[in-house]
């Protein structure tokens, strides 16, 4: 199972894009939209949930994750060790997202679809799953160097690369953290799912 989620606000163009790739068979797979609220496109050809207390259970059931982005989904589909493609929401105002994204990508931690349109050719052949290392661990020092270099370079400190150089070094626990330590995925709350439009 795919899961595609948007987080909490929506993002109709990768809703869109993933449902429409389906609909036309270049996605096979089955497909679960996390779509958040607010948008104006509801699916017609997988199911869907606008959002839920947690998508814990969504995320350990997927066999990939496409991700919008954001911080805090990006650390957990990595504390996981999902497969994770990232596309960035350009809709948002400052794009930080986008800068998130390249970085991780430029030290080989996510996937990043840059165009809406070449989703299916890369989950034709998915990433391999990326965990973020050790807290502490030489690796994770690699890594958190690497992204001081990135914010060095930018003239500034993204505070979402901020945030994972932490975790990194210190082992920052995160709200995720706790909720994600169980082994087998929880049951998929069914309840939330809704049918897709041109489902008979």
């Amino acid at each position: 199972m795919i899961f595609v989620t948007v987080g909490t606000i929506h993002f109709d163009d990768l809703v869109r894009g993933v449902d429409k790739a389906v609909g036309a068979g270049r996605i096979h797979d089955d497909v679960i939209l996390q779509i958040g609220c607010g948008g104006a496109y509801l699916p017609h050809f997988c199911r869907y949930i606008h959002n839920a207390p947690t998508l814990e259970a969504f995320e350990r059931s997927a066999d990939l994750v496409i991700g919008h982005g954001g911080t805090g989904t990006t650390i957990e589909v990595l504390q996981l060790g999902k497969p994770l493609i990232s596309v960035s929401n350009p809709g948002l105002s400052d794009n930080h997202q986008h800068e998130f994204l390249e970085a991780l990508e430029a030290i080989g931690l996510v996937t990043y679809c840059r165009n809406i349109d070449d989703l299916p050719t890369l989950i034709a052949a998915p990433p391999r799953a990326m965990q973020l290392p050790a807290a502490g661990s030489p690796l994770a020092h690699e890594i958190a160097a690497r992204i001081a270099g990135l914010n060095h370079r930018r003239h500034v400190q993204h505070p979402a690369l901020t945030r994972m150089a932490s975790l990194l070094l210190r082992g920052a626990e995160l709200e995720v953290s706790a909720v994600l330590r169980p082994v087998s995925p929880p049951a998929l709350p069914t309840e939330l799912l809704i049918e897709p439009a041109g489902h008979a």
